[in-house]
Protein backbone atom coordinates (compact mmCIF):
# COMPACT_ATOMS: atom_id res chain seq x y z
CA UNK A 1 0.00 0.00 0.00
CA UNK A 2 1.37 3.38 -0.80
CA UNK A 3 1.97 5.71 1.91
CA UNK A 4 1.15 9.58 2.37
CA UNK A 5 4.72 10.30 2.05
CA UNK A 6 4.73 8.91 -1.43
CA UNK A 7 1.69 10.23 -2.94
CA UNK A 8 2.11 13.36 -4.81
CA UNK A 9 -0.38 16.01 -6.45
CA UNK A 10 -0.16 16.59 -10.00
CA UNK A 11 0.11 20.43 -9.31
CA UNK A 12 3.41 20.31 -7.43
CA UNK A 13 4.94 18.24 -10.35
CA UNK A 14 3.84 20.27 -13.02
CA UNK A 15 5.25 23.03 -11.12
CA UNK A 16 8.71 21.13 -10.88
CA UNK A 17 8.30 20.84 -14.61
CA UNK A 18 7.54 24.33 -14.99
CA UNK A 19 10.60 25.64 -12.87
CA UNK A 20 13.00 23.53 -14.98
CA UNK A 21 11.46 25.23 -18.55
CA UNK A 22 11.24 28.93 -16.98
CA UNK A 23 13.72 28.97 -14.57
CA UNK A 24 12.10 31.02 -12.03
CA UNK A 25 9.73 29.87 -9.69
CA UNK A 26 7.38 33.10 -10.01
CA UNK A 27 7.16 32.80 -13.75
CA UNK A 28 6.29 28.44 -13.18
CA UNK A 29 3.89 29.57 -10.74
CA UNK A 30 2.06 31.71 -12.78
CA UNK A 31 1.90 29.04 -15.97
CA UNK A 32 0.24 26.76 -13.66
CA UNK A 33 -2.38 29.11 -11.90
CA UNK A 34 -0.63 29.58 -8.77
CA UNK A 35 0.72 32.22 -6.87
CA UNK A 36 4.15 32.87 -5.42
CA UNK A 37 3.53 31.97 -1.83
CA UNK A 38 1.52 28.84 -2.16
CA UNK A 39 4.23 27.49 -5.19
CA UNK A 40 7.30 27.54 -2.39
CA UNK A 41 4.83 26.04 -0.20
CA UNK A 42 4.29 23.41 -2.25
CA UNK A 43 7.69 23.07 -3.90
CA UNK A 44 9.03 22.63 -0.51
CA UNK A 45 6.36 20.17 0.63
CA UNK A 46 7.55 18.04 -2.43
CA UNK A 47 11.14 18.42 -1.65
CA UNK A 48 10.30 17.50 1.98
CA UNK A 49 8.65 14.45 0.69
CA UNK A 50 11.52 13.10 -1.44
CA UNK A 51 13.92 14.21 0.93
CA UNK A 52 16.80 16.12 -1.52
CA UNK A 53 17.10 19.64 -2.47
CA UNK A 54 15.53 19.45 -6.10
CA UNK A 55 15.66 23.33 -6.97
CA UNK A 56 18.28 25.68 -6.13
CA UNK A 57 17.30 29.38 -5.59
CA UNK A 58 19.20 32.57 -6.33
CA UNK A 59 18.70 36.39 -6.64
CA UNK A 60 19.42 35.55 -10.49
CA UNK A 61 16.24 32.71 -10.87
CA UNK A 62 16.03 29.05 -10.06
CA UNK A 63 17.14 26.07 -11.60
CA UNK A 64 17.07 22.40 -11.03
CA UNK A 65 19.77 20.78 -9.43
CA UNK A 66 21.17 17.63 -11.14
CA UNK A 67 19.02 15.36 -9.30
CA UNK A 68 15.73 17.60 -9.35
CA UNK A 69 16.70 17.27 -13.53
CA UNK A 70 16.22 13.64 -13.12
CA UNK A 71 13.12 13.87 -10.81
CA UNK A 72 11.46 16.35 -13.01
CA UNK A 73 12.08 14.19 -15.91
CA UNK A 74 9.67 11.39 -14.13
CA UNK A 75 7.29 14.00 -12.96
CA UNK A 76 6.88 14.90 -16.45
CA UNK A 77 5.87 11.46 -17.77
CA UNK A 78 3.11 12.02 -15.01
CA UNK A 79 1.87 15.36 -15.96
CA UNK A 80 1.86 14.19 -19.45
CA UNK A 81 -0.08 11.05 -18.28
CA UNK A 82 -2.70 13.25 -16.27
CA UNK A 83 -3.20 15.35 -19.19
CA UNK A 84 -3.93 12.49 -21.37
CA UNK A 85 -6.72 11.60 -18.97
CA UNK A 86 -8.23 14.29 -18.61
CA UNK A 87 -8.00 15.06 -22.87
CA UNK A 88 -9.48 11.68 -23.40
CA UNK A 89 -11.96 12.14 -20.76
CA UNK A 90 -12.96 15.46 -21.88
CA UNK A 91 -13.37 13.70 -25.49
CA UNK A 92 -15.50 10.85 -24.39
CA UNK A 93 -18.01 13.84 -22.69
CA UNK A 94 -17.72 16.09 -25.89
CA UNK A 95 -18.85 12.75 -28.33
CA UNK A 96 -21.83 11.75 -25.53
CA UNK A 97 -22.87 15.74 -25.46
CA UNK A 98 -22.41 15.94 -29.40
CA UNK A 99 -20.48 19.50 -27.97
CA UNK A 100 -16.66 20.34 -29.15
CA UNK A 101 -14.49 22.79 -27.82
CA UNK A 102 -11.91 24.62 -30.35
CA UNK A 103 -9.46 27.10 -28.90
CA UNK A 104 -8.44 29.55 -31.83
CA UNK A 105 -6.30 32.46 -32.43
CA UNK A 106 -7.67 35.48 -33.47
CA UNK A 107 -6.70 36.14 -37.34
CA UNK A 108 -7.92 32.29 -37.52
CA UNK A 109 -11.27 32.92 -35.73
CA UNK A 110 -11.97 36.08 -37.53
CA UNK A 111 -11.10 34.91 -40.88
CA UNK A 112 -10.83 31.65 -41.55
CA UNK A 113 -13.16 30.09 -38.82
CA UNK A 114 -16.34 31.45 -39.81
CA UNK A 115 -16.41 29.53 -43.30
CA UNK A 116 -14.91 26.12 -41.17
CA UNK A 117 -18.04 26.21 -38.84
CA UNK A 118 -20.89 26.96 -41.96
CA UNK A 119 -18.90 23.79 -43.70
CA UNK A 120 -18.90 21.62 -40.31
CA UNK A 121 -22.33 22.39 -40.10
CA UNK A 122 -23.47 21.37 -43.08
CA UNK A 123 -21.94 17.83 -42.51
CA UNK A 124 -22.83 17.23 -38.84
CA UNK A 125 -25.59 20.09 -37.74
CA UNK A 126 -26.03 18.06 -34.82
CA UNK A 127 -23.02 19.22 -33.21
CA UNK A 128 -22.37 22.51 -31.45
CA UNK A 129 -19.05 24.04 -31.47
CA UNK A 130 -17.52 25.67 -27.93
CA UNK A 131 -15.47 28.30 -29.88
CA UNK A 132 -12.35 30.29 -27.45
CA UNK A 133 -10.61 33.30 -29.13
CA UNK A 134 -6.66 33.66 -27.25
CA UNK A 135 -3.83 34.41 -28.06
CA UNK A 136 -1.21 31.63 -29.41
CA UNK A 137 0.57 30.39 -26.13
CA UNK A 138 -2.49 30.49 -24.59
CA UNK A 139 -3.95 27.92 -27.48
CA UNK A 140 -1.07 25.97 -27.45
CA UNK A 141 -1.82 25.53 -22.99
CA UNK A 142 -5.84 25.12 -23.20
CA UNK A 143 -5.24 22.19 -25.63
CA UNK A 144 -2.19 20.53 -23.82
CA UNK A 145 -4.18 20.47 -20.70
CA UNK A 146 -7.33 19.04 -22.37
CA UNK A 147 -9.72 22.55 -21.94
CA UNK A 148 -9.82 22.11 -25.83
CA UNK A 149 -10.10 19.27 -28.72
CA UNK A 150 -8.44 20.90 -31.22
CA UNK A 151 -6.58 24.07 -31.33
CA UNK A 152 -5.30 26.55 -34.17
CA UNK A 153 -2.22 28.99 -34.17
CA UNK A 154 -0.45 31.47 -36.51
CA UNK A 155 3.37 32.20 -36.31
CA UNK A 156 5.76 29.98 -35.00
CA UNK A 157 5.07 28.63 -31.40
CA UNK A 158 6.12 26.68 -29.05
CA UNK A 159 3.85 23.95 -29.42
CA UNK A 160 5.07 22.12 -26.08
CA UNK A 161 4.99 18.34 -27.22
CA UNK A 162 1.32 18.78 -28.67
CA UNK A 163 0.95 16.72 -32.26
CA UNK A 164 0.64 19.75 -34.89
CA UNK A 165 -0.12 19.74 -38.89
CA UNK A 166 0.38 23.11 -40.79
CA UNK A 167 -2.61 23.98 -42.61
CA UNK A 168 -0.94 26.56 -44.61
CA UNK A 169 0.19 30.21 -44.46
CA UNK A 170 -0.50 33.36 -45.03
CA UNK A 171 1.49 36.64 -45.67
CA UNK A 172 2.22 39.44 -43.75
CA UNK A 173 1.88 42.77 -45.20
CA UNK A 174 3.05 46.34 -44.67
CA UNK A 175 0.11 48.44 -45.06
CA UNK A 176 -0.27 52.39 -45.22
CA UNK A 177 -3.81 54.42 -45.77
CA UNK A 178 -4.67 55.73 -49.76
CA UNK A 179 -2.85 59.25 -49.28
CA UNK A 180 0.25 57.92 -47.07
CA UNK A 181 3.80 59.52 -47.90
CA UNK A 182 5.37 55.97 -48.44
CA UNK A 183 2.88 55.14 -51.39
CA UNK A 184 4.74 54.76 -54.55
CA UNK A 185 8.50 54.68 -52.45
CA UNK A 186 10.67 52.27 -53.47
CA UNK A 187 10.45 49.01 -51.77
CA UNK A 188 11.12 48.78 -48.28
CA UNK A 189 13.91 46.58 -46.17
CA UNK A 190 13.65 45.20 -42.59
CA UNK A 191 16.03 47.52 -41.64
CA UNK A 192 13.97 50.34 -42.91
CA UNK A 193 10.68 48.99 -41.55
CA UNK A 194 12.32 48.75 -37.71
CA UNK A 195 12.68 52.46 -38.26
CA UNK A 196 9.03 53.61 -38.97
CA UNK A 197 6.80 53.97 -35.79
CA UNK A 198 4.63 51.13 -36.31
CA UNK A 199 0.90 50.71 -35.38
CA UNK A 200 0.63 47.05 -34.06
CA UNK A 201 -1.32 44.05 -32.28
CA UNK A 202 -0.59 43.61 -28.41
CA UNK A 203 2.54 41.69 -28.00
CA UNK A 204 2.10 38.11 -28.02
CA UNK A 205 -0.22 37.85 -31.09
CA UNK A 206 1.39 35.95 -33.91
CA UNK A 207 1.40 38.34 -36.59
CA UNK A 208 3.93 41.00 -34.12
CA UNK A 209 5.69 37.98 -33.04
CA UNK A 210 6.25 36.97 -36.78
CA UNK A 211 7.11 40.46 -37.23
CA UNK A 212 9.53 40.74 -34.00
CA UNK A 213 11.16 36.88 -35.70
CA UNK A 214 12.30 38.71 -38.61
CA UNK A 215 13.66 42.05 -37.59
CA UNK A 216 15.64 40.08 -34.72
CA UNK A 217 17.37 38.15 -37.32
CA UNK A 218 18.70 41.49 -38.63
CA UNK A 219 19.71 42.72 -35.37
CA UNK A 220 16.61 45.03 -34.85
CA UNK A 221 13.23 45.30 -33.05
CA UNK A 222 10.00 47.10 -34.41
CA UNK A 223 9.56 50.95 -33.39
CA UNK A 224 5.83 51.11 -31.92
CA UNK A 225 3.98 53.84 -32.37
CA UNK A 226 0.58 52.67 -30.59
CA UNK A 227 -0.53 49.45 -29.05
CA UNK A 228 -3.46 48.10 -30.08
CA UNK A 229 -5.76 44.80 -28.88
CA UNK A 230 -7.76 45.15 -31.85
CA UNK A 231 -7.30 44.53 -35.84
CA UNK A 232 -10.17 46.50 -36.75
CA UNK A 233 -9.18 49.45 -34.56
CA UNK A 234 -5.56 49.23 -36.08
CA UNK A 235 -7.10 49.23 -39.85
CA UNK A 236 -9.16 52.08 -38.96
CA UNK A 237 -6.34 54.57 -37.52
CA UNK A 238 -4.03 53.59 -40.08
CA UNK A 239 -6.61 54.06 -43.27
CA UNK A 240 -7.69 57.80 -41.68
CA UNK A 241 -4.07 59.46 -41.11
CA UNK A 242 -0.23 58.85 -41.71
CA UNK A 243 0.13 55.46 -39.87
CA UNK A 244 1.69 51.87 -40.93
CA UNK A 245 1.01 48.64 -39.47
CA UNK A 246 2.25 44.87 -40.34
CA UNK A 247 -0.97 42.43 -40.62
CA UNK A 248 -1.94 38.93 -41.89
CA UNK A 249 -3.08 39.52 -45.31
CA UNK A 250 -5.92 37.53 -43.95
CA UNK A 251 -7.25 40.43 -42.06
CA UNK A 252 -6.42 43.54 -44.80
CA UNK A 253 -7.68 41.82 -48.13
CA UNK A 254 -10.88 43.71 -48.59
CA UNK A 255 -9.41 47.00 -47.74
CA UNK A 256 -6.88 46.68 -49.87
CA UNK A 257 -9.14 45.38 -52.62
CA UNK A 258 -11.30 48.63 -51.74
CA UNK A 259 -8.49 50.78 -51.95
CA UNK A 260 -9.33 52.28 -48.16
CA UNK A 261 -5.49 50.28 -47.68
CA UNK A 262 -2.87 50.23 -49.79
CA UNK A 263 0.42 47.79 -49.26
CA UNK A 264 4.19 48.71 -49.16
CA UNK A 265 6.43 46.44 -51.42
CA UNK A 266 8.95 44.81 -48.81
CA UNK A 267 12.28 43.65 -50.08
CA UNK A 268 12.62 39.56 -50.48
CA UNK A 269 8.76 39.65 -50.68
CA UNK A 270 6.41 39.14 -47.94
CA UNK A 271 6.70 37.56 -44.50
CA UNK A 272 5.20 34.61 -44.26
CA UNK A 273 3.06 33.93 -41.39
CA UNK A 274 2.46 29.90 -41.34
CA UNK A 275 -0.71 28.32 -39.67
CA UNK A 276 -1.16 25.16 -37.73
CA UNK A 277 -3.77 23.02 -36.23
CA UNK A 278 -2.68 21.77 -32.48
CA UNK A 279 -3.99 18.61 -30.81
CA UNK A 280 -3.22 16.32 -27.48
CA UNK A 281 -0.08 14.08 -28.39
CA UNK A 282 -1.98 11.21 -26.70
CA UNK A 283 -4.50 10.80 -29.31
CA UNK A 284 -5.64 11.55 -32.67
CA UNK A 285 -8.81 13.92 -32.89
CA UNK A 286 -11.81 12.15 -33.29
CA UNK A 287 -15.86 12.87 -34.30
CA UNK A 288 -16.10 16.78 -34.43
CA UNK A 289 -12.42 17.51 -34.01
CA UNK A 290 -11.29 15.24 -36.27
CA UNK A 291 -14.13 16.56 -38.62
CA UNK A 292 -13.07 20.61 -37.86
CA UNK A 293 -9.27 19.27 -38.69
CA UNK A 294 -10.05 17.67 -42.13
CA UNK A 295 -11.90 21.01 -43.44
CA UNK A 296 -9.71 23.31 -42.10
CA UNK A 297 -6.56 21.10 -44.26
CA UNK A 298 -8.89 21.21 -47.23
CA UNK A 299 -9.06 25.54 -47.21
CA UNK A 300 -7.99 27.31 -50.43
CA UNK A 301 -7.97 30.62 -51.31
CA UNK A 302 -6.00 33.46 -48.86
CA UNK A 303 -4.32 30.72 -47.15
CA UNK A 304 -1.34 28.65 -49.01
CA UNK A 305 -2.05 24.84 -48.58
CA UNK A 306 0.60 23.24 -46.10
CA UNK A 307 2.13 20.02 -45.19
CA UNK A 308 1.28 17.51 -43.03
Amino acid sequence: MTSGRDRFDLQSLRLLVAIGQRLSIGKAAADVGLSQPSASLRLGELERKIGVTLVERSPSGSRLTPIGKTVAGWARQVVDAGDTFVHSVRMLRDQKERRFTAVVSKTIADHLMPGWLVAMHAGTPDVTVALEVADPDTVVERVRTGGAGVGFVEGDVSLGGLRSRKIGDTELMVVVGSGHPLRGRAPLDLAGLAEIPLVLRESGCGSRAALEKALAAIGARPTVAVEMASTAAIKAVVAAGDGVTVLSSLAVASDVRTGRLVVLPLVGGPLRLPLHAVWHRGSQPVGPGRDLLAIATGVRGQVRPGNA
